[in-house]
């Protein structure tokens, strides 16, 4: 499937996984948002929309982009988002709080393309950074790699196990734990089983 990745990156974190979404897909273009050209999202069958977090929303450039799509511009057109981020299970307790008020651009992003008319085909998806400079924490980008894979034991981009009528996984589909991490997803920890 011709698959369009449009990215910003401000340090070079959002860039990495959008190349390392890319290697995992056959026929996928890579463009930053500035050298995006709204007339060529209709040759794609998958378009994912990346940026990092700032303030808990996307970079102005991916705002723009995604406000000037016509609406149903993506009618038929397979459509999910990622972001990077710095880990809420890491940060202190003020900067929790303000994650879970604010949340992550992925989500947004995924609204304004579902809203656009685009199909969701995987829930939005966020890749971790040490600190607003990044880097990627270890195994971020083999992390989006897999996340890409049709042969990924999650969710994948380009189908997954579990899937609702509607296109998007079941719960069941998540994992607790991603692989290689002590802590649960969200820095949410499960409640032991009795």
């Amino acid at each position: 499937m011709k698959t369009l990745i449009v990215y910003d990156s401000l340090y070079g974190n959002t860039k990495r996984i959008a190349q390392a979404l890319a290697e995992s897909l056959s026929e996928a273009t890579v463009i930053p948002v500035d050298e995006a050209d709204l007339a060529d999202l209709k040759e794609y069958g998958l378009v994912i929309v990346g940026s990092p977090t700032q303030g808990g929303r996307p970079t102005p450039a991916i705002k723009a982009f995604l406000g000037a799509i016509p609406p149903a511009g993506l009618r038929n057109i397979g459509v999910t988002a990622f972001d990077t981020r710095i880990s809420a299970a890491e940060s202190g307790p003020v900067a929790r709080f303000f994650l879970g008020v604010f949340g992550y651009a992925a989500g947004r992003i995924g609204r304004d393309l579902q809203a656009k008319g685009g199909r969701p085909v995987a829930p939005p998806e966020g890749f971790l950074v040490k600190d607003k400079e990044g880097p990627l924490e270890a195994g971020e980008a083999e992390r989006a790699a897999a996340w890409a894979r049709r042969d990924s034991p999650w969710p994948s981009i380009t189908g997954a196990r579990g899937r609702k009528p509607n296109g998007w996984p079941t719960k069941s589909a998540f994992p607790a734990v991603w692989p290689g991490r002590s802590a649960p997803i969200w820095g949410i920890r499960p409640a032991p089983r009795a």
